[in-house]
């Protein structure tokens, strides 16, 4: 069965802190706002509740006919607003934070769909194929020459089993020529998380991770 709920939600600490009508409510009514946003959460629509007092106030523990009066004119002044058609107790900073996530999301995977046609594009390849390197990888640097030249579509390549000090493995991504001195390390790491960036981004990857990176002629 499909679950319904709502996508977690990160809970802004500042942002809580920092609301000055939450800050100056009754420490009931504070603790109720923040039941009644557990609630909400937790519900498939993420950011409201059903306007039933008796099912809030179930929620809120039952609070005395006085003290509900109290905490719900303070919860309806600020964080919580009755919907148009008096169905709904909606929390509208939850709301918004909702419609970010939502749409950080959508704009990742079209972003990465992007990406994935992109590079079927380029290389010819069917959607689930993964595309091999072009050009030989050498299993031995100690070749006559000090640098080992790759050619590669999109992604850098596999790295080598053995590389001696001083070596270095020369690729090419999007037309531009990449060193990368190898110096003590004996593998070269992949960077995956670069595919689809631009020749910039490898360099950056691998001088993060210790690397000396540069593009050559």
């Amino acid at each position: 069965m499909r679950d319904q709920r709502a996508p977690s939600m990160q809970f802004y600490f500042r942002q809580f802190a920092g609301d000055e009508h939450v800050m100056s409510m009754d420490l009931d009514a504070v603790g109720a706002h923040i039941l009644l946003m557990c609630s909400a959460g937790a519900s498939a629509r993420g950011h409201k509740i059903p306007s039933d007092e008796r099912a809030i106030r179930t929620v809120l523990r039952n609070p005395k006919d006085d003290d509900w009066e109290r905490i719900k004119r303070q919860l309806l002044a600020g964080p919580w607003k009755v919907s148009a058609d008096g169905q709904w107790w909606e929390q509208h900073g939850m709301r918004r934070t909702l419609l970010k996530q939502k749409e950080y999301h959508r704009s990742q995977a079209e972003k990465a769909k992007l990406g994935a046609a992109a590079r079927w594009a380029r290389r010819g390849d069917a959607p689930g194929h993964t595309p091999g390197i072009t050009g030989a990888m050498p299993r031995d640097a100690s070749s006559s020459s000090s640098s080992s030249s790759l050619q590669l579509q999109e992604q850098p390549p596999y790295p080598p089993s053995k590389t001696k000090g001083g070596n270095s493995v020369v690729f090419e991504v999007a037309g531009r020529r990449i060193a990368v001195i190898m110096g003590r390390h004996k593998r070269l790491p992949r960077a995956d998380c670069c595919s689809g960036g631009q020749p910039e981004d490898y360099v950056a990857f691998y001088q993060a991770r210790g690397f000396e990176a540069r593009f050559v002629e």
